[in-house]
Formats: structure tokens, C-alpha cells, sequence
């Protein structure tokens, strides 16, 4: 489905940040492309459906994945820093537990 705004970024951010509702959208959409381009990414076939997609929608999709993910890495690795070294080996313990059932 095709879909542009035809705005540039900080037109569309203003608009954002000053409509709750609107930002709260596109944080869920933000979050939604996260879950879908981290499965493709799983299955090998994020590539090429974000090259597709770039090419046939004229947006740059590999730079928001990119500074996406490395604010999630930012993000879960200042949240690990409460944790004691006995706490994360519990936390990996239980990780594994759950990826083995």
C-alpha cells in the first residue's frame, strides 16, 4: 500500500511532538517495523525486502534500522547495568531455559 506524506522529517516531527496522539502512533508503528524487520532479519530476508522497498517507496529503511537498533543496544545495555554480575548469570540462565523449551 502506498503511503508518503510528502513532508521532510522535522515537519513531520514537529507535527509529532506536538499531537500526543500522533507521536503515540508512530511509536507504535516504530515498534511494529522493529518486530517485522527483526524476523525477516532472523530468516535472512530483511536485505532484500528493505532494498525493495527503498527502491520502489523512496525511503531510506537501512538507516532506520540501523540507528534503530543501536539505540535499542544503548537502551538494554544501560538497563543491564542494575544488574549484578550474580543477577545476569541468572537472567542467561533463564534465557536459555526458555529458548530450550
Amino acid at each position: 500500500m502506498p503511503c508518503r506524506d510528502h513532508y521532510d522529517s522535522e515537519s513531520v516531527r514537529t507535527v509529532y511532538e506536538d499531537n500526543p496522539e500522533h507521536l503515540k502512533k508512530a511509536k507504535e508503528m516504530e515498534a511494529a517495523l522493529c518486530a517485522v524487520f527483526t524476523e525477516l532479519e532472523k530468516k535472512g530476508a530483511l536485505e532484500e525486502v528493505i532494498n525493495r522497498a527503498e527502491s520502489n517507496g523512496q525511503i531510506d529503511l537501512m538507516k532506520f534500522w540501523k540507528k534503530h537498533k543501536k539505540e535499542d543496544e544503548q537502551r538494554l545495555t544501560k538497563d543491564l547495568k542494575k544488574y549484578s554480575q550474580h543477577e545476569l548469570d541468572m537472567i542467561k540462565d533463564i534465557l536459555n531455559k526458555n529458548n530450550a523449551e
